[in-house]
């Protein structure tokens, strides 16, 4: 019996992993698709509209940091709590 609660544990906790991956993946395009829908009436209303590739190349950040941010976070549950 002892086995099989450690076994269910562990599957949970793989299940809740790949649940918040989902949701960091789910708002870093949902952020990513509002940026790029309103960057021309931004760039517009600034009057940089020759600047808007270069508005554009900022939406890389988005992508960087829904890479890097699980990883970050399992360096602070390693090393930053205890």
């Amino acid at each position: 019996p002892g086995a099989t609660e450690v076994s269910t544990a562990k599957g949970l906790a793989l299940w809740l992993v790949i649940c918040s991956l989902c949701l960091i993946g789910f708002t870093s395009s949902l952020d990513g698709s509002i940026t790029a829908i309103a960057l021309p009436k931004i760039s517009t209303t600034l009057a940089s509209e020759d600047k808007y590739v270069a508005m554009a190349l900022a939406n890389g950040f988005v992508l960087a940091q829904t890479v890097v941010q699980p990883e970050f976070a399992q360096i602070c549950d390693i090393f930053g709590r205890r």
